[in-house]
């Protein structure tokens, strides 16, 4: 019974750890991605004398949609990677949820100290964690559904970048916040039945295998 308890015990930790462990590499991607958008800004600002900073956030560009797609590519190739040492189709998705919160954590903390006292209130930090785990756990999805491919891969960098830049759209060209956190619960209903599809592909394996 003791022995049993332990290994309990232990299975808990070493699961505890992998969830911290998704977090910071969300983390640590959604750093790499950034780097990569200030590398891109400072180029097109001294190519091309434009003022980046001035319009990234006033209206759709064609700059905001290459941040989208920067952001979607490196959350795509680190769970990608991740995803290769681990066998638990279950379990993959719920860590790709962990790593997508990892990744709004640090774009929402790097906001929120980049902001003023009167524009803190008016940014959408909610709606910033919810689109980053939702479109985090759309990836994993694809990725867990097929068999890692060249096409499975596009498709889940075209359909999380759709999502996201659709949000994107919704903050910018409505004030009101409300279309925004609708299209956000609409698409976290979408991910909850992608989560269910899953389930019942790993239940009816394990039927098969019986």
């Amino acid at each position: 019974m003791e022995k049993n308890g332990h290994q309990s015990c232990s299975k808990f930790r070493h699961k505890k750890m992998k969830f911290i462990k998704f977090f910071i590499l969300g983390a640590l991607a959604a750093l790499g991605a950034l780097t990569c958008e200030l590398v891109l800004s400072s180029l097109l600002s001294i190519l091309f004398n434009v003022n980046i900073e001035k319009d990234y956030l006033s209206k759709i560009t064609f700059f905001l949609i290459i941040v989208v797609i920067i952001e979607e590519l490196f959350k795509l190739a680190l769970l990608a990677k991740l995803f290769s040492s681990i066998e638990k189709s279950s379990s993959k998705f719920i860590l790709s949820i962990f790593f997508g919160g990892g990744f709004a954590f640090i774009e929402v903390y790097l906001k929120l100290i980049s902001l003023s006292i009167s524009n803190i209130f008016s940014f959408p930090f909610l709606g910033v964690f919810l689109i980053h785990i939702i479109t985090s756990g759309i990836i994993g999805y694809f990725l867990i559904k097929k068999s890692y491919s060249i096409l499975s891969a596009i498709q889940a960098l075209l359909i999380s970048s759709l999502f996201h830049l659709t949000y994107n759209l919704l903050v910018i060209y409505n004030q009101d916040a409300i279309f925004a956190y609708i299209y956000l619960f609409s698409i976290s209903i979408f991910l909850f039945i992608l989560k269910i599809n899953l389930q019942n592909k790993s239940y009816s394996t394990i039927i098969k295998t019986r």
